[in-house]
């Protein structure tokens, strides 16, 4: 078996078998933040910087520690002031004068609160800790703060970050400092403002000085931060790349690289943009123009930030390595990730999660030393520091277990992952004349020490080669079959070796007895006097011992005799079954196919059917059986019923016959008649119990129904008029029993009785059953019409102010009216003298007819009768 070991395994903590790898904290706060490291691979010395707490002011107090590449404590500075303070970055810059890079200026900047706000400020110690001065650096409108430097050239530090403009905005700020003149201040920086936040978080230089800065900015994205990349000259005078990258989220750059073998810059730092969940890390690489050669996320599902970059180019290969932080593992805490880059694709070679559960670990600054990489920053609330093993450099060791327990067949190959070679290989402490493999070795520990020639790195591993457990065959039983077959056969168990096993079966002329390779535990089909060679075989080809049966026949052959007994009553499943054997081993087992799956020799409870049995002996001997249980033919009762004839009568009656069972037959009815005849019976449920001469009883019953009751129903039409003979009476009949006989006391015999005077009628209903139903029905007529006439003569002679009026009673409102004069109200005026004829009519039809006369008074008739004037000129005439 095959296995893949490489010697510290890719996301786990950093402790390995491997020497070089180690820890440390610093400060003995319990509460400190470690913001920068800075190592210097020629004086193998590493310096740290960022913050502890003060317990005495209730401040954090700007910090620094110097160690040698392996982590060991050289010096520490706590540089204390009024308010809180923080070193963002250290940094180490060569005097011009020196040669020695032992003796470089160590700078520590960051920021110190004033009160008020934060000022820049910068602290230069000498290598052993010796100070040489300080600078406080206010913009005057809030807070400025340094957060990058990088060395420019000799005894030059060039410094970034941002001062506060007088819109409260953030402007990014560049400086330099000349170690030389002891002189800085913010006449020596440039700014670069807009309408939003411009902030330097990183500041780099080529070989040719220029320098490189990269942060994050506000002022093109309405308010979202996209990447800040700017190159300047030398003396700050003039930029020659000013450029945003990012998409729709927050795109901030922590760190920038100049590669000087090509010209080309590494950005990176975190994005929430391009889809990703939460931050993923976000790296950039661009040409000497600034224009993108290519630009990658890494992350998973939590948060992922890069906050520092180094570039190796010790090997044939060059790599850039990414420090920082990620969420994405273990508790979802904070852990330290380490990423080697492909310069030319951006892709990993190789990745590292360095941190331990339920506490936060973030690498804010990495080192890339001759044969490991060195991360610090914070660890929990501890200024901490660690070193891993660069995982170029391992060796991944192949094992191959031993094939059988106690051979030689072990093997161990190496070779490494990279383009790396030379190495000095000791196993067990024995130095290694050979390639990189060990090969034809027993199962056990060897301790394998690779030291690596070119730079003297020495990794160690141990490797464990296994071996399988003793291959064994035992045999579990040996099965000596049914008299006269070949059918013995062997139980065989194998245990240890690799599975699966091959069973071996060999007649002693060597060769194969039926099949030469099984599988299975049990072989089977063997004769009687058959001699048999056994062994096994694991999968890796180990073999066992061997073993020789000679199969024997038993004594007699199994004999078994059968008996059944019927139902005793149709589908009383009361039948039952039974098996006596004899011979084979004597002692047998039964195995019935009834519902109860019965395993006794002699099994109750059947129903009729067939039913198998299994008998097997103590050799496993088998032999088959089959019984029938029978039962008699299943009671069958026929009834002739006649229902109640009429609703409400009592003469119904059931007759009762029977078939199967065994006559003759005994009959018990609900109504405690024992008789195969029951009459007189009224509506109802009526049960029955009918039982055979064996006892056997069959159960029914039959319903009792009679017909509805006979009900009529009518539709009656009276006469329309006085004395008319025209009403109608039209019958409906339902209930009984069709069809129905209709007569009425008139001789009619229909449905339909028509032309009836008024009167009453008597109707009889008589159904096929001979029930009947008598009904009444009364035709009525309406009232007689009486017309009188009320006629007002003129008023005077010669007038046509007559008025007829008429009084009708009797009859069907409403009444109509026809005058001789063509008017048909009942009153009409303005009538002249004279002769008038009316008609009225009522509502259904019937009509009486009158006249009368408006009269009118004689005419006037005048006489004038004058008396003369007696004398002339009198006045006593008169007329």
């Amino acid at each position: 078996m095959k296995k893949i070991i490489i010697l510290t395994a890719v996301f786990f903590t950093i402790f390995s078998v491997s020497a070089q790898n180690w820890e440390y904290y610093y400060s003995t706060s319990p509460d400190s933040y470690g913001n920068s490291t800075c190592g210097n691979k020629e004086s193998d010395i590493n310096y740290l910087a960022g913050s502890v707490f003060n317990s005495g002011s209730g401040n954090y107090d700007m910090y620094m520690v110097k160690t040698d590449n392996m982590g060991n404590f050289d010096w520490e500075k706590t540089q204390e002031l009024p308010y809180e303070s923080s070193f963002n970055v250290i940094q180490t810059v060569h005097p011009a004068a020196k040669t020695n890079f032992t003796y470089d200026h160590v700078y520590g900047a960051g920021y110190m609160y004033n009160g008020l706000d934060k000022d820049m400020y910068m602290y230069k110690v000498d290598y052993d800790g010796s100070f040489f001065f300080e600078k406080v650096m206010d913009g005057g409108f809030g807070d400025d703060e340094i957060n990058s430097m990088f060395e420019v050239d000799f005894s030059m530090p060039g410094f970034t970050g941002y001062v506060t403009n007088s819109s409260g905005n953030k402007d990014l700020f560049i400086t330099l400092y000349n170690d030389e003149y002891f002189d800085i201040s913010l006449a020596d920086s440039i700014t670069r403002g807009g309408i939003g936040d411009e902030v330097g978080n990183a500041i780099h230089t080529s070989y040719y000085n220029e320098i490189y800065c990269a942060g994050y900015t506000t002022s093109t994205t309405g308010g979202d931060k996209d990447v800040l990349f700017v190159r300047y000259d030398r003396m700050l005078t003039d930029f020659t790349i000013d450029t945003t990258f990012g998409g729709t989220g927050d795109d901030v750059a922590n760190a920038v690289y100049h590669n000087d073998m090509d010209g080309s810059v590494l950005i990176a730092g975190y994005t929430t943009s391009f889809g990703v969940q939460g931050k993923d890390m976000y790296a950039i690489l661009v040409n000497t123009e600034g224009e993108i050669m290519w630009e990658k996320t890494y992350g998973f599902d939590g948060d992922e930030e890069a906050m520092a970059i180094d570039y190796d180019q010790q090997n044939n290969s060059s790599a850039y390595v990414i420090s920082g932080y990620t969420t994405s593992f273990g508790t979802g805490d904070k852990d330290a990730w380490v990423l080697k880059l492909n310069p030319a694709t951006g892709d990993t070679i190789w990745t590292r999660v360095v941190g331990e559960p339920s506490i936060d670990e973030v690498a804010n600054g990495v080192s890339v030393e001759y044969c490991s990489i060195t991360i610090g920053g914070t660890k929990g609330s501890r200024i901490w520091q660690a070193n891993i093993p660069d995982e170029s450099h391992y060796l991944v060791g192949t094992t191959v277990d031993a094939k059988c327990n106690g051979d030689w067949s072990g093997e161990i190959q190496l070779a490494p992952v990279a383009m790396d070679a030379g190495y000095t290989i000791y196993w067990n402490g024995s130095y290694s004349t050979q390639s990189l493999n060990n090969l034809g070795i027993q199962a056990g520990q060897y301790i394998m020490e690779a030291t690596y020639d070119d730079y003297n790195c020495t990794f160690v591993d141990t490797f464990y080669i296994d071996e399988p457990a003793p291959l064994n065959m035992s045999i579990l039983k040996i099965n000596s079959g049914c008299f006269g077959e070949c059918d013995k056969g062997i139980d065989i168990q194998a245990s240890g070796g690799i599975p699966p096993y091959t069973i071996h079966a060999e007649n002693m002329q060597g060769l194969p007895k039926l099949k030469s390779n099984f599988l299975d535990t049990t072989l089977t089909g063997y004769c009687a006097n058959d001699e048999v060679e056994f062994f096994v075989e694991d999968s890796n080809g180990c073999y066992t011992m061997n073993e020789y049966i000679i199969f024997e026949e038993p004594d007699m052959p199994v004999v078994v005799t059968t008996s059944a007994t019927d139902n005793s009553c149709f589908n009383s499943c009361d039948g039952s079954a039974g098996i006596s054997a004899s011979g084979g081993a004597e002692q047998f087992s039964y195995e019935w196919d009834d519902a109860l799956s019965q395993t006794s020799d002699t099994i109750t409870d059947l129903c009729a059917g067939i039913y198998n049995v299994t008998i097997t002996d103590t050799t496993n001997c088998i032999v088959y059986e089959t019984l029938e249980v029978g039962e008699p033919a299943e009671i069958i009762p026929s009834f002739q019923v006649e229902q109640v004839h009429c609703y409400g009568q009592a003469n119904g009656s059931i007759v009762v016959s029977c078939t199967g069972g065994v006559g003759p037959y005994s009959y018990l009815w609900s109504t405690q008649s024992t008789s195969d005849t029951v009459t007189g019976l009224d509506i109802g449920m009526y049960y029955i119990t009918i039982q055979d001469v064996t006892g056997c009883l069959v159960t029914d019953s039959i319903e009792m129904t009679q017909p509805d009751s006979i009900q009529i129903s009518s539709l009656i039409e009276d006469v329309s008029c006085y004395s008319a003979n025209n009403g109608n009476i039209e019958i409906s009949t339902t209930g009984g029993t069709l069809p129905y006989e209709i007569i009425c006391n008139n001789g009619e015999s229909s449905e339909y009785i028509t032309n009836l005077a008024p009167g009453t009628y008597e109707v009889t209903i008589t159904d096929f059953n001979n029930c009947t139903q008598n009904e009444s029905f009364t035709i009525n007529e309406p009232a007689a019409l009486d017309l009188t006439m009320n006629p007002t003569a003129v008023s005077c002679f010669g007038l046509t102010d007559g008025i007829l009026d008429a009084n009708i009673n009797g009859g069907t409102t409403p009444y109509y009216y026809s005058w001789s004069t063509g008017s048909t109200d009942q009153t009409v005026s303005n009538q002249a003298p004279g002769n008038y004829n009316l008609t009225v009519f009522d509502a259904n039809g019937c009509s009486v007819m009158s006249n009368t006369i408006i009269e009118e008074p004689d005419s006037l008739t005048i006489e004038l009768i004058p008396n003369n004037i007696l004398c002339n000129g009198e006045t006593n005439g008169s007329i």
